[in-house]
């Protein structure tokens, strides 16, 4: 946008020094002749090309106008992004967190749980409250048992399986996934 205002406003300064250039040869024309005044014919071509004169600075200052408004729009724009950068200066993007206790974590709920209350193992403790957050950002409420200790929702799926209607014998066996590759 701004290109296209500085091209108009380049064809405008063309367009008025064609128009000066026209008016100048008016008074030239009278001044060659000796002439203090201008003809008639000379007089209206005059305010015709003086009247062009005044259009076209008139169009001249609205675009410079508008380009102003446009430069200034860019450099603030400019140090708005430079404003953001400064407050904040990395772009950090979670995409996927593992949970603290799955299945294949490297570290034991119930030792946990028993360490922190136990033996003050302060670290274990901030995993079961980290478990415990993630439990309730995940579901929104828990009923913790325990004084407020969360299970792990793998633990409880192996130790307090769902019951189905008309399957008492499946729901008692342990259901465990078998591996992708083996005998068949």
């Amino acid at each position: 946008m701004l290109e296209q205002i500085r091209s108009l406003i380049s064809a405008a300064l063309d367009k008025r020094e064609d128009s000066q250039a026209a008016v100048e040869a008016i008074l030239a024309a009278a001044e060659t002749e000796g002439r203090s005044e201008m003809t008639a014919e000379e007089t209206e071509k005059f305010d015709a090309a003086r009247a062009e004169l005044r259009e076209i600075d008139d169009e001249i200052a609205g675009l410079q106008a508008r380009e102003l408004d446009l430069v200034d729009l860019a450099e603030r724009s400019s140090k708005a992004v430079e404003a953001r950068k400064e407050v904040l200066p990395m772009n950090i993007k979670v995409v996927s967190e593992e949970k603290t206790y799955r299945a294949d974590s490297e570290h034991d709920f119930v030792a946990d749980a028993y360490n922190a209350k136990f033996s003050n193992d302060r670290p274990a403790a901030e995993r079961v409250e980290r478990a415990r957050a993630e439990a309730l950002a995940e579901y929104r409420s828990t009923t913790g048992n325990f004084g407020g200790l969360v299970v792990p929702q793998y633990l409880t799926e192996l130790y307090a399986a769902t019951l189905a209607s008309g399957r008492p014998f499946l729901e008692a066996v342990t259901n465990i996934a078998l591996p992708a590759q083996g005998m068949n």
